[in-house]
């Protein structure tokens, strides 16, 4: 039986791949050859980018001639752990080879305050082509404090120098403590699409549905939960109320036409899913390719 059509707008590059991060923690070289395999697969229309640490993008460039000739450019996400170190690299490497790297996106954090660095406004402001820039707010003792800073100071920063500034939402991580509640990841979905700002998501996103990790024994939260609640907040407006009755749904049944899908008494259309994934709840890291596609793949939805 054919997956439903709509499923063919939901997961095209959903999934970016962080081989090179906990708990996977592969060598470069090794999470380079896997994503060289996913990318001639099958399943590489559901492959988003290769995330490498800008540290890594010398060695990235020597391991790239280890394998067959690319037909186009690798496409990278790098992450940004000191941006006056790092960004003259990426400066480097976007002029220099662009022919084997297309940088589509950077990954930072904020600094103290929920403040974005200036140093990488500076340098997307100065660009001919800026990436997309994903930033993270890491704090929980601040986070009622700073989260409504942080979502300010990427909708002014976008604003006032028209740059293609997001969130990045933590998800999971290898300890319980890591992984957000499901109050908070309905507050930031919610905030950021009342506020127009995209989001990308990272870790912990291995299954569809919310569930019982068996490694930690915790709660996980399902990737299509988030991305089903994330559409429909972008769509539609919806209360957080809803928000947290889709994310804590450990697998209702969904119903999926060519034109549809429908969960939980919410009905999403292709064209609202096509542009709100390709606009504003962009992608996932995942130190997995495999595990999300062989899940989505045992549902029938691909």
């Amino acid at each position: 039986m054919q997956p439903p059509g709509s499923f063919k707008s939901f997961f095209p590059s959903l999934i970016d791949y962080a081989g090179l991060f906990p708990p996977a923690t592969l060598p470069l070289r090794t999470a380079l050859k896997n994503y060289h395999t996913y990318l001639h697969s099958d399943d590489a229309w559901l492959l988003g980018s290769f995330i490498v640490p800008a540290a890594l993008l010398d060695e990235l460039r020597i391991e790239l001639q280890r394998l067959p000739a690319l037909t186009e450019p690798l496409p990278v996400s790098i992450l940004i752990s000191n941006a006056a170190i790092d960004l003259p690299v990426i400066k480097i490497c976007m002029e220099t080879y662009s022919s084997q790297i297309q940088i589509v996106a950077l990954e930072t954090k904020f600094l103290a305050e929920a403040t974005i660095d200036p140093t990488l406004i500076e340098f997307l402001r100065t660009g001919e082509s800026a990436p997309a820039v994903f930033v993270e707010l890491v704090t929980d003792s601040e986070w009622e404090r700073l989260f409504p800073r942080a979502v300010a100071a990427l909708l002014n920063s976008a604003g006032e120098f028209q740059l293609p500034l997001a969130f990045k939402l933590r998800c999971g991580g290898v300890s319980p403590e890591r992984i957000p509640s499901i109050d908070r990841v309905a507050e930031v979905v919610h905030a950021c699409a009342s506020a127009g700002v995209p989001v990308k998501c990272t870790a912990g996103l291995h299954q569809p549905f919310r569930h019982i990790d068996e490694t930690l024994q915790v709660p996980f939260h399902g990737f299509f939960n988030l991305f089903f609640a994330g559409i429909l907040a972008f769509a539609d407006s919806v209360s957080i109320e809803t928000l947290l009755e889709l994310l804590a749904d450990e697998g209702s049944p969904v119903e999926a036409t060519a034109d549809t899908i429908s969960w939980l008494g919410h009905t999403l259309d292709v064209n609202s899913i096509r542009a709100c994934r390709s606009e504003n709840i962009i992608s996932f890291g995942s130190c997995s390719f495999t595990e999300p596609v062989q899940a989505a793949r045992h549902l029938g939805w691909i």
